[in-house]
């Protein structure tokens, strides 16, 4: 039977980048694909004169210094793109059902523009909203030298002082210390639906990274589109004489006496002693793996870490230009309350209506044809609640109310009206989610206050259950944003060359 170095399970990008990387480390790859499509979560449907796609609100590109990083690395995979972006960051709107309550705000993009804007808001507000961001931009150091450099807890406590004070400690803990007025601490949290977990669970570590990366250069993407990136990524691979199947099944990871040695592949055995899939690891463990093979911790560890929410997803084309609409930014996030923990708790419940709204044609003017708008509208449920709440009875009606309530949200609380001037549209549930992507995640494991990317990190040898057993993608250690996965993918390549 074949015997590789490394076998990658999966087709997103993040699993594309990790196969070129071990590659690119002249080791023996083999990528198997669960169906025959490149780049998972980068879906495109057809709708007459409209081509809808989710790549535009997938993932956002770092601060310069990180640019750079990512620049760098990806010219070394051989990888080379431009990149779109917008000049406002985001809309943000929260209008309570009865009107009692509404609070809007339109956030510039750098962080100096930033901070007035919200001292504009909120008077009084600069000095500890300074104060958080520049604590924010030693979190996102320290993490690229923890990573990167691997230096040790001395140079650590020396280099970042801030950093190891807060390291532990949830984003309202921080904000509170921070003695920022509330109506800041409301404007500084209200992106949190971005990680799918409340202020008082959120790492600050991560958060605050985000925020000051996210401020500092907005969200930025691929000029060509993720589904277009991800094939260079693909045929990069193959010019480099990478192995791939396609239409792959998982039967089982073999292992003995707890390290990987092969994978049962459509029923074939392949050889090999480094596994990376990104499958959610609870499934690993209780159904790929002979359970005398897996340790309890490791079902412990699965057990205790909780996953993110499912999305719901609508594409609209609309027959008016923004401009015509009266769109002006290419982010609106709505919601009822800037409480994160009572936005959050409403995603459990299927009258859940905050959403993430991206106006697709601020960012490339040419997604749509002339004279039109690509609009994307997209929130989450938790606890599986959409999949338990559905039934083969109710299925249609309730999706048309779910998506009647979202636009209707966005109508009310922005006062532009688009329902008239809708051409086309695509609905993805959770459901078709769970059909597309199987095992796959669309969010992975929340990132807390005491299992963020730094815990998760120091504790990788200890949680490396199954030697060879890696997990990428959301699954990976640090966590979904596209930065992050690449120095997982850099991480992993690494470890299966060590091994």
């Amino acid at each position: 039977m074949d015997s590789y170095d490394a076998i990658v399970y999966g087709n997103d990008i993040n699993s594309l980048i990790t196969a070129l990387f071990i590659l690119k480390k002249e080791k023996r790859v083999l990528l198997a694909n669960p169906n025959r499509r490149v780049g998972n979560f980068t879906d495109t449907y057809l709708k007459r004169r409209f081509t809808f796609s989710n790549i535009y609100n997938t993932f956002t590109f770092d601060d310069e210094d990180n640019a750079d990083l990512i620049n760098k690395t990806l010219k070394e995979l051989n990888i080379e793109t431009t990149y779109l972006s917008d000049n406002n960051l985001h809309h943000i709107i929260a209008i309570s059902k009865d009107n009692s309550l509404k609070k809007e705000y339109l956030l510039p993009v750098g962080i100096d523009n930033f901070i007035e804007k919200v001292e504009e808001y909120v008077p009084g507000s600069k000095t500890s909203v300074q104060e958080f961001f520049n604590i924010a931009e030693e979190c996102q150091q320290a993490i690229k030298h923890i990573i990167q450099y691997d230096i040790d807890n001395k140079e650590v406590k020396e280099k970042f002082p801030n950093f190891v004070k807060v390291i532990n400690r949830s984003v309202s803990e921080i904000l509170d210390y921070l003695d920022m007025p509330i109506s800041a601490q409301e404007i500084i949290n209200s992106c949190w639906i971005y990680f799918a977990t409340s202020e008082t669970e959120l790492s600050f570590i991560e958060y605050a990274s985000f925020m000051y990366n996210l401020v500092s250069n907005n969200i930025k993407i691929p000029s060509e589109g993720f589904e277009t990136f991800a094939y260079k990524i693909f045929q990069e691979y193959l010019k480099l004489g990478g192995n791939y199947i396609n239409d792959v099944e998982i039967n089982k990871i073999i292992t003995l006496e707890h390290e990987v040695t092969g994978v049962l592949l459509n029923k074939e055995i392949y050889y090999t002693s480094n596994f990376i899939t990104n499958i959610n690891p609870s499934k690993v463990y209780n159904g790929l793996i002979e359970i005398d093979e897996v340790p309890r911790e490791a079902l412990q560890l699965c057990n205790k870490r909780v996953s993110d929410g499912s999305p719901f997803t609508i594409y609209l084309g609309l027959n008016r230009t923004p401009k015509e609409l009266g769109l002006d930014c290419s982010k609106y996030l709505i919601y009822n309350t800037l409480d994160s923990d009572v936005e959050y708790n409403k995603m459990s419940t299927i009258n859940n209506n905050n959403s993430v709204v991206t106006v697709n044609n601020l960012y490339d003017s040419n997604i749509s044809p002339k004279g039109t708008t690509f609009m994307t509208f997209e929130t989450y449920f938790y606890n599986e609640i959409f999949e338990n709440y559905t039934s083969y009875d109710n299925y249609s009606d309730c999706v048309d109310d779910i998506t009647n309530n979202l636009i209707t949200a966005f109508e009310e609380k922005t006062g532009i009206r688009i329902r008239d001037y809708i051409e086309e549209i695509q609905v993805v549930t959770p459901i078709d989610y769970l059909r597309k992507y199987k095992d796959a995640s669309y969010f992975g494991y929340k990132l807390k206050t005491l299992d963020n990317t730094i815990m998760r990190y120091i504790n990788y040898e200890e949680e490396e259950f199954i030697k060879g057993l890696h997990f990428c993608s959301q699954y990976g250690i640090m966590g979904g944003t596209f930065n992050n996965m690449l120095l997982t993918s850099s991480f992993i390549a690494e470890r299966v060359v060590k091994r």
